[in-house]
């Protein structure tokens, strides 16, 4: 182009754009081809490309371009990749065995395991019983290691909270049965209640081996109001306390013994030939009353 066609606004330079070009569009931005607007399709327009009959869907919302609609799709495929498939009635033993190992299941019954806290209050524990038949049943019910530690520790527990309420119900059963039996016994013993008390536990030794002593304590003999009074009969035989002769009942048959001798003694320093015939019957009440003590000792002794 010659230089007078410059100056006379007839040309332009090599090196410049015609007069009345656009400049092309900065960045990413794709220009229009054959009437057809790229980025226009990429933002809106390609919702127009979804079947009528899904365009009502909600989970488009979640789309705002057509890069989206390719990462949610490479999303799904990956999760869908990772996805946990339940078995159905058309599924091998193989499929099924892998989707339960999948969750967790152990490959044999013997990895069955769990762990278990003791409790202060406890009274079982992990060794306390045999889960032989829990890993059983768990391998047979394709439980998880995670479910198998609920429901084996749960069942500790249950036993645990078992015990600890029938203690409780005893305890106070047990509190019930003495406040009765202490009851009776003071209405009937008065002031000789605890006397009467510490002379059975003082004589249970003589009477009954430890072992059986043990015994009827489990079973709450103790507790027992006329348990108690028969016991309280059978110290006063030791003791000599409760003797009797031709059908009469003479208690404190040590102090009666010791106040027979002093009347005969008196007797006796007074004068033995007036009073001898007394003397004799003192005596012979003496020796009655001292060998039906020892016979009913040695009966109780067995």
């Amino acid at each position: 182009m010659s230089d007078d066609s410059l100056l006379n606004g007839t040309g332009a330079p090599d090196d410049q754009p015609p007069a009345g070009n656009d400049t092309p569009p900065a960045g990413n931005d794709t220009p229009p081809v054959g009437g057809f607007d790229v980025n226009a399709f990429m933002s809106e327009g390609w919702k127009d490309c979804i079947p009528e009959d899904l365009r009502d869907r909600s989970e488009w919302s979640r789309v705002n371009n057509v890069q989206d609609v390719f990462k949610n799709y490479i999303s799904a495929q990956q999760t869908i990749s990772k996805s946990v498939r339940i078995p159905d009635a058309t599924s091998s033993a193989e499929d099924i065995t892998a989707f339960y190992t999948k969750l967790g299941k152990p490959a044999s019954a013997a990895e069955y395991d769990f762990t278990y806290e003791k409790q202060e209050s406890d009274v079982f524990d992990k060794d306390s019983f045999d889960f032989k038949m829990f890993q059983d049943l768990a391998d047979k019910a394709n439980l998880t290691k995670d479910q198998y530690q609920a429901l084996a520790s749960a069942y500790i527990g249950i036993q645990n909270e078992y015990v600890r309420n029938y203690n409780k119900d005893m305890s106070e059963q047990v509190g019930r049965e003495m406040a009765e039996a202490e009851r009776e016994l003071r209405k009937e013993w008065g002031n000789n209640y605890s006397t009467h008390l510490n002379n059975i536990e003082s004589k249970l030794a003589q009477m009954y081996p430890q072992e059986t002593i043990e015994k009827m304590t489990q079973v709450g003999l103790f507790r027992d109001a006329n348990f108690l009074k028969s016991q309280l009969a059978l110290t006063k035989m030791m003791t000599g306390d409760t003797i009797f002769i031709e059908g009469n009942r003479i208690d404190d048959v040590p102090q009666t013994i010791e106040n027979l001798r002093a009347k005969r003694d008196s007797l006796m320093e007074a004068d033995y030939v007036k009073h001898k015939a007394e003397v004799t019957e003192l005596n012979k009440q003496i020796v009655q009353l001292q060998m039906s003590q020892q016979g009913q000792l040695n009966r109780a002794r067995g």
